[in-house]
């Protein structure tokens, strides 16, 4: 076996380098593959094609031909802008909204008629627009006649008017708006059309009717416009009227605990920051929790838990000192002891309320969560 393994030895380098030659006549500067990168280093310059004397060239024309553009172009004297549509695409809430189709919008909500109806009244007389019919039973508004130069001089209602109806510089020109309240075929909702008619203003003086009924089903710019007032106004109107029902209700049912974007407790008092002020420092000395100090310009108690953070009760022999301001005086904190404190943060119409263990450091959320729930309990 050991012969035959030698027999073969010589036959294959022979082999070998046989495909070694043959590799160097394929590739390489003179093979059949070989590297073409710098051929245009040998590449021959030629002169350039001139046409003979007794020959006639051909002249090269552009592809685009820019034409000639006889005499010159006058802009016009004057470029009278005109007004872009105003719309309201969301509304605070969704108790009011307006709807279109086609031409024609209007305005709807859920909320009942004769809940609305005042807030209507007051948006006309509000913005000292005359009117002239206000039938509640039959569910209509008719304003009076209104000129918009007769209110350009005033603040509130030129603004108002001006705005909304725009003045083209035309004198003679009277507007009038009429509100209908419908019932929608959706139960529990209800829909206010708003129409408008301009007229000259001698049409006016000579006792003109309006035929409303006979009016295009379609909403102008102008009672668009106007709609979109009627509607801003109506969602500022629901969203007050919401607050001042809201205060009339005891601490107690203002008060939630929830957590902040961090997942940390917190106490929310729905209310300003100096009910919740006086509310916390109730609670806490109703819950006989000692406050060592406090800070109202800093919205700040500072209070003792014990060694197993449990809150220190106060004593009532010593009690605390402590300024509106801030006290410079502090109760000493034992041994054994440990200052946490209590911060009021003013965030919009509420309050929030947490627990730290100090400036730069959250309180655990066992012991946030057992302080205001105990603070929770004993608020009002």
């Amino acid at each position: 076996m050991t012969r035959v393994y030698q027999g073969l030895t010589k036959p294959l380098a022979l082999l070998l380098a046989a495909a070694s030659l043959s590799a160097c006549g394929v590739v390489g500067e003179g093979g059949y593959i070989r590297d073409r990168s710098n051929d245009y280093l040998k590449a021959k310059s030629y002169p350039r094609l001139n046409i003979p004397e007794e020959l006639d060239g051909k002249s090269t024309e552009g592809v685009m031909v820019v034409p000639t553009i006889r005499g010159s172009v006058q802009p016009p004297k004057e470029f009278i802008l005109p007004r872009p549509e105003r719309v309201v695409v969301r509304a605070e809430t969704n108790e009011f909204r307006v709807e279109k189709s086609g031409q024609l919008r209007w305005l709807v909500t859920n909320k009942p008629k004769q809940e609305v109806w005042p807030l209507l009244v007051e948006f006309w007389k509000d913005n000292k627009v005359p009117l002239e019919t206000t039938d509640k039973a039959a569910g209509i508004i008719e304003t009076d006649w209104i000129r918009p130069k007769s209110y350009s001089e005033q603040d509130v209602i030129g603004q108002f008017i001006l705005g909304v109806i725009g003045d083209e510089n035309d004198e003679l020109a009277t507007d009038k708006f009429k509100l209908t309240i419908v019932d929608s075929e959706v139960p529990g909702e209800t829909r206010y059309f708003l129409q408008h008619v301009r007229e000259a203003h001698e049409a006016v003086e000579e006792g003109k009717q309006v035929p409303w009924e006979k009016l295009a089903k379609r909403t102008d710019s102008l009672s668009a416009g106007m709609l979109n007032e009627l509607l801003l106004y109506l969602t500022r109107a629901a969203k007050t009227s919401v607050g001042l029902v809201d205060q009339n209700l005891p601490v107690t049912d203002r008060t939630f605990i929830e957590q902040d974007g961090n997942g940390n407790p917190i106490l929310l008092i729905k209310t300003g920051f100096g009910l919740a002020w006086t509310s916390v420092a109730d609670a806490l000395k109703a819950a006989n929790v000692r406050v060592t100090d406090k800070n109202r310009t800093a919205g700040l108690f500072y209070i003792a838990l014990d060694a197993e953070q449990q809150p220190v009760p106060e004593k009532q022999e010593e009690g605390f000192f402590s300024g509106i301001l801030g006290g410079d005086e502090k109760e000493v904190v034992t041994e054994g002891q440990e200052t946490y404190q209590i911060r009021l943060t003013p965030f919009n119409d509420e309050v929030q309320v947490s627990v730290e263990r100090n400036i730069n450091t959250i309180a655990p959320t066992s012991v946030s969560q057992q302080l205001l729930q105990l603070i929770k309990e004993h608020l009002g």
